[in-house]
């Protein structure tokens, strides 16, 4: 009688780790969706394997919870048989939907078209870099301009400074310029 509560709490345990490792299996299937749609076109047919993946690790998890619950409610009235002959092999058939699952993940990768390069983007990309290269060329340009621009400028200011002084000294042509006298006559009272 020992050895059969032994052999129930083994099916028990193993039912457990089937349950665990169908709910890590389902993650892994998830993070395995994303890398696929990443790399490949999915096809309707790679849609129908996902969701059947995922029915299969919730079929599993379901029929080991239901063979958990079976041994349960035997082992209450002390009936620590595992495969009783008028009741289901839980157990097999959480096996069974397991490895389906597992199959199913194994399909998925080869599974949808590869995904094609999206010419439109680089197309797009080539674009911005040739405004790029061409505005830079501009704005070279415009610094350019500008530095003659300013030359200009500065000798225009030039030019009308000496246009002043000339206006200046043809109004005391053959008189002596006022800013000479006051300067000969500070050098007349400094001797």
């Amino acid at each position: 009688m020992n050895y059969k509560k032994d052999a129930a709490n083994i099916s028990v345990n193993l039912g457990t780790q089937l349950i665990n490792a169908a709910l890590t299996l389902m993650a892994i299937s998830a993070g395995f969706f994303t890398f696929i749609l990443d790399k490949k076109s999915p096809t309707f047919t790679f849609y129908i394997f996902y969701g059947l993946t995922f029915v299969c690790f919730i079929v599993s998890i379901f029929f080991g919870g239901t063979g958990i619950d079976d041994i349960k409610q035997r082992g209450a009235k002390s009936d620590w048989e595992t495969h009783p002959k008028n009741s289901a092999n839980w157990f097999d058939y959480q096996s069974i939907a397991l490895l389906a699952g597992i199959v199913c993940i194994a399909i998925i990768p080869f599974l949808g078209n590869p995904k094609k390069e999206e010419t439109g983007m680089k197309s797009y990309i080539e674009i911005l870099r040739q405004r790029d290269s061409v505005l830079t060329e501009k704005i070279k340009d415009i610094s350019v301009n500008l530095k003659i621009v300013n030359a200009h400028r500065d000798t225009i200011i030039v030019i009308q400074k000496a246009q002043k002084i000339l206006k200046r000294n043809r109004k005391y042509r053959g008189k002596p310029c006022p800013c000479q006298n006051i300067r000969t006559d500070k050098l007349k009272n400094a001797k």
